[in-house]
């Protein structure tokens, strides 16, 4: 009888040891995903936005959770300015660059861009019933065009004001308040990415128009800190298996509609 009470005894701490290892690995196994900060800033649709709450929304956003899931981590958006956005990577203050921003040669020297996940061209906004301006040609020192601050636009359009080709660049914090700025008739044009004009233009059909066919050429990608080949591999891998089982396809059809206006 006390041999049958040594072995149940021993089976039910047994069976104990076994359920606290379990619970401990289940454990262990949640701290391990970790969690990536990505910078954003959220006056960019269709790229990035808010919703009716204040939660980041957007192409950015809608592939990124799709990388992420597929590559086994957590990444939490970070509104902040535009201009801080490159320096909160290179500080690593934040992980990951997702601000729908273009790749140029000086800031490949700042961040380590991923793959373009969005190659598209450049395109104008203008009132409705503006007749002058067709193309970016079209610019005199007549006319005041706008883009975002920090931007590949902005620099382009502050080179043309430079040479006396351009009345006025004016550079603002976000498209928002280009749009207002147009629509009230105090500035002639926006200047940016096509993706985001012809996204501005759908909200605002009655008041505005794109100005001819798409110009130029923009790649849009995501960044990390230079050196960080772990990261930066996993964000290429998540973006190529994203785009093999179509999800990719899906997010850029719900934001930009088919065919996405890529080239």
């Amino acid at each position: 009888m006390k041999s049958l009470k040594k072995v149940l005894a021993l089976t039910l701490v047994v069976v104990m040891v076994f359920s606290m290892v379990a619970c401990g690995g289940g454990g262990s196994e949640d701290e391990e995903v970790k969690t990536y900060i990505c910078a954003t800033e959220c006056t960019y649709p269709p790229f990035d936005t808010v919703d009716e709450n204040g939660n980041p929304i957007g192409i950015d956003m809608d592939i990124m959770n799709a990388i992420a899931e597929d590559q086994g981590f957590k990444v939490e958006f970070v509104d902040m300015p535009f201009n801080s956005i490159v320096p909160a990577i290179q500080s690593g203050t934040a992980d990951i660059l997702t601000a729908g921003i273009s790749v140029t040669p000086e800031r490949q020297e700042q961040v380590y861009f991923t793959t373009p996940y969005y190659i598209g061209g450049e395109a104008i906004l203008v009132a409705k019933d503006n007749t002058d301006i067709t193309c970016f040609d079209d610019f005199t020192s007549e006319h005041s065009v706008a883009s975002q601050i920090s931007n590949s636009y902005a620099d382009k359009l502050i080179a043309l004001e430079e040479a006396g080709e351009l009345g006025k660049a004016v550079i603002m914090d976000g498209y928002d308040t280009c749009l207002l700025q147009l629509i009230n008739g105090d500035i002639d044009a926006i200047f940016a990415a096509s993706a985001v004009m012809r996204y501005y233009y759908t909200l605002h059909s009655d008041d505005v128009k794109v100005a001819g066919p798409d110009e130029g050429y923009v790649e849009i990608a995501f960044a990390v800190q230079n050196g960080n080949e772990e990261l930066h591999q996993m964000i290429e891998d998540g973006l190529a298996n994203i785009k093999a089982d179509g999800t990719y396809d899906e997010i850029m059809t719900k934001w930009l509609g088919e065919g996405h206006g890529q080239e």
